[in-house]
């Protein structure tokens, strides 16, 4: 064989490789930006808890659905779930009824591409920051909620983690085994 027949066969399987590794590179990238939309299927009336629906807007337009929960104490726990969960799955609701009794206030809202809130696709956790920005806004004007702790769970956890000066407002963080990459 030539040394011209060579070089082809070498370059054509590198080319082969090259494109293997794009391609599945560019469908694993896709599909861990895919959420799986659970819809809930409870409310805070379940656990005992009057609530309001709530529905606010990101910055870039994405609107979500969450639950207003208000007790005598306007200091409020904002709640962001785990990925490819929702605002009531899992043990969301007994946590709603543990803060509530100990005196205050708590939100829960569906995070983008989740739940009942719009949206396709995960933002890793940097686009996440802007629904957690919105929450806030929203039951400080709405509300008048002036002090709040955040509390994540997995996901939720690290988009509190990652984002600690995102308003004066938030006198705490409550990361519940949050991710670290």
């Amino acid at each position: 064989m030539s040394r011209k027949n060579i070089f082809i066969i070498l370059s054509v399987f590198t080319i082969v490789v090259i494109s293997i590794y794009v391609f599945l590179s560019i469908y694993i990238t896709n599909m861990s930006i895919k959420a799986t939309r659970k819809i809930p299927t409870t409310t805070p009336i379940s656990v005992g808890l009057d609530y309001f629906v709530d529905e606010f807007v990101t910055e870039d337009d994405v609107r979500l659905n969450g639950w207003f929960i208000q007790n005598k104490n306007l200091q409020t726990v904002i709640m962001l779930h785990g990925v490819d969960a929702n605002k009531s799955e899992g043990y969301m609701l007994d946590l709603m009824k543990d803060i509530y009794d100990m005196g205050f206030s708590v939100f829960v809202f569906d995070l983008r591409a989740h739940g009942d809130s719009e949206g396709k696709n995960l933002g890793l956790g940097y686009i996440e920051r802007k629904d957690l920005d919105a929450s806030i806004k929203y039951v400080k004007s709405k509300y008048g909620v002036e002090e709040i702790i955040l509390y994540g769970v997995s996901y939720g956890g690290t988009i509190v983690i990652s984002n600690p000066e995102i308003d004066i407002a938030v006198k705490g963080i409550v990361a519940d085994s949050p991710f670290y990459d």
